[in-house]
């Protein structure tokens, strides 16, 4: 194994990813989860790729199932992790692959409500704010993902609630990125996941 991969382990096998532990709609989220990501880039069913593009858009990506092969990818945009942005980002990645190991079918929103408050809360359990620019989609989905982030870790809580649940699933289903609605159709699309 490489520095990247030396590196996602190392964060995904941290105390603060440990204490990451939620369940929202349909998905559960445990920290054992992302040891268990960790195992698979150690057994190479995950493979992990420093992708410039991807560093030049400033987001990550996983991908499940990809070519004949039907490879498990994480791409990363700086193998380094120069900053909470980054990790918080591998930490999104990082649930869609525990999404993934748990082989079941997903809507998209809740595949994506899921994962974005995972990030939130990875910010939370270090004390640390995300970054609110990015325009007011971006301002609206991260405070309200932080804010459910913030009630999980300050009580002794475990679920979102469905008014919460479907509050965040809004607030993806409006996300603008760059003038394009990334998830316009996410509510009708279904993420067959298979196996990490």
């Amino acid at each position: 194994m490489g520095l990247l991969e030396d590196n996602i382990i190392r964060i995904l096998e941290s105390p603060e990813v440990r204490r990451i532990n939620f369940q929202c709609g349909p998905v559960r989220i445990y920290g054992q989860g992302y040891r268990r990501v960790a195992d698979a880039i150690r057994s190479r069913r995950l493979v992990c790729v420093h992708n410039t593009l991807a560093q030049q858009a400033g987001v990550a990506l996983y991908q499940h199932a990809v070519g004949p092969n039907r490879v498990n990818r994480l791409q990363i945009p700086d193998p380094a992790f120069p900053n909470i942005h980054h990790k918080a980002m591998l930490v999104h990645e990082a649930t869609h692959a525990i999404e993934d190991y748990h082989r079941r079918a997903l809507n998209e929103l809740d595949a994506e409500a899921a994962a974005y408050l995972a990030q939130m809360m990875y910010y939370r359990v270090q004390d640390q704010l995300p970054p609110f620019s990015g325009g007011a989609t971006w301002m609206d989905l991260a405070g309200i993902a932080y804010n459910i982030a913030n009630r999980l870790v300050s009580t002794p809580a475990y679920e979102v609630s469905p008014q919460e649940h479907t509050q965040l699933r809004g607030a993806i289903h409006r996300l603008v990125v760059h003038r394009q609605r990334l998830y316009r159709h996410a509510d009708q699309n279904t993420i067959d996941y298979d196996g990490l």
